[in-house]
């Protein structure tokens, strides 16, 4: 259960932040480490690291195939943006 403090850093979070934390949250329930996912997906193991720290955006391909992996589509993984955060 999440305490009232990481609500309020989730609502203030940047679009990246949020997928990052989507992603590794999806990653946990499945119950798989980070090269599993990577190797299903046909990346490394520190490039999916980095994508769910934040510290890189997932490729397009590679977009594609985390959705695809985790059985929905890539605008529910990533969520919709308004038009300023996709002109960033």
């Amino acid at each position: 259960m999440k305490t009232a403090s990481q609500i309020a850093d989730e609502l203030c979070a940047s679009p990246r932040d949020m997928v990052s934390s989507a992603l590794r949250d999806l990653r946990l329930a499945y119950g798989l480490p980070l090269d599993a996912v990577a190797q299903q997906v046909g990346t490394t193991k520190g490039t999916l690291s980095r994508i769910e720290r934040a510290e890189s955006n997932a490729n397009v391909i590679t977009a594609i195939r985390l959705a695809r992996f985790y059985e929905t589509t890539v605008e529910d993984l990533f969520g919709p943006l308004a038009d300023d955060e996709v002109r960033s």
